[in-house]
């Protein structure tokens, strides 16, 4: 592995209006930094040789004007990164425009549900009675959530923010509909290389990972073999028409690690020998392992000025105690060869360029 990481995952804070069935990050009451304070940080870390930011929550809006004084500062300092949010509207509405006015670049967001989709392929008898009982039994959460994170990233992108990115969470509930989103995306939303779509899929807690709810919670949500062959036919459907729809990041990966998906058994550096790159950074300023996995790492971003040797080396101890899991996406890195040429960031550019050639502007 690296000796050290390139990539920082960010928890900004860990409060969240929402209550996803399939996330485990529901903390309160931890104290977080101050928007100066996590300038100071993202100066440590950039010190450290880290290029890529990404920044979660549970919900950064939550920060309200420390989130402002964050990115107008990442904006003076030309930093990369992505911010991730789902747009609660009471939030949103109130500090959307002051966050433009400050140099927003970029705003994420998971769309794991798409409503129109939903209702035509339901019209049209082409979702199992699987797939509509976990989308009702839901309630009001999962709709309510995909619609105001759409709703955020489309107002984002068309008051011209830099880079606008997707993420679809392939579950149970979904994967059905997954290659009729990609459409629905090209159809209605995509009109530049600004927006991307990428996807992961839902993995459960296995004894370690502080992120993730346990597998006996929200369990019909977890892929298993009774969903291998809509899940193959899908993504065999858009790998055929990948050249259509240039928004869309690697398919050919998962592809290959259906089986890693299915059984939860990703302990990725023994097949493919990857190199770690992401450190993790808790509300409070604690090195976590990473973004799932808190570990016993012991030291603080602080620590980084006065001792950096000493907490790389705990750090790269605790990341080889994981069991792996999705986020590493050495299929991608390694062995699939897809790069992202559009991407703003040189980092991302150099990793995930649809050329299969590291990007050279």
């Amino acid at each position: 592995m690296n000796d050290r990481a390139v990539v920082a995952t960010i928890f900004l804070n860990r409060e969240c209006p929402r209550r996803c069935p399939y996330c485990g990050s529901r903390r309160v009451g931890m104290k977080g930094l101050t928007g100066k304070q996590w300038l100071e940080a993202i100066d440590i870390l950039t010190d450290q040789g880290v290029q890529f930011f990404l920044f979660l929550g549970n919900e950064p809006l939550m920060l309200g004007e420390e989130l402002v004084v964050l990115i107008k500062g990442l904006a003076e300092r030309g930093v990369e990164y992505g911010i991730y949010s789902t747009s609660p509207p009471f939030l949103f509405s109130r500090w959307r425009e002051k966050l433009l006015d400050a140099g927003l670049r970029n705003w994420s967001a998971g769309v794991d549900f798409i409503p129109e989709v939903y209702e035509r392929m339901k019209k049209e008898g082409r979702l199992s009675e699987k797939t509509i009982r976990l989308i009702e039994g839901q309630g009001e959460e999962l709709v309510r959530k995909a619609q105001e994170s759409l709703k955020g990233l489309i107002w984002m992108y068309e008051r011209g923010v830099e880079e606008v990115y997707s993420l679809i969470t392939v579950s149970r509930a979904n994967v059905e509909m997954l290659y009729d989103m990609v459409v629905w995306l090209a159809e209605n939303v995509v009109k530049d290389d600004r927006w991307k779509v990428n996807y992961n899929y839902v993995e459960w807690n296995h004894g370690d990972k502080d992120f993730m709810v346990g597998k006996d919670e929200a369990g019909e949500w977890w892929l298993t073999e009774e969903d291998r062959d809509v899940w193959e036919r899908v993504l065999q459907k858009m790998e055929e028409e990948w050249d259509q729809y240039p928004f869309l990041q690697a398919v050919r990966g998962y592809l290959v690690d259906i089986e890693k998906a299915v059984s939860q058994n990703m302990r990725w550096w023994k097949e493919y020998g990857f190199s770690v790159e992401n450190v993790s950074i808790e509300c409070d300023g604690k090195v976590r392992a990473c973004g799932y996995r808190e570990g016993a790492v012991g030291y603080t971003v602080w620590d980084f000025k006065s001792k950096p040797e000493e907490v790389w080396e705990a750090w790269r101890r605790e990341v080889m105690k994981c069991k792996g899991c999705y986020w590493i996406l050495p299929h991608v890195l390694a062995n699939v060869g897809v790069q992202a040429c559009d991407f703003r960031s040189q980092y991302w550019k150099e990793k995930y360029g649809r050329s299969g050639k590291v990007c050279v502007e």
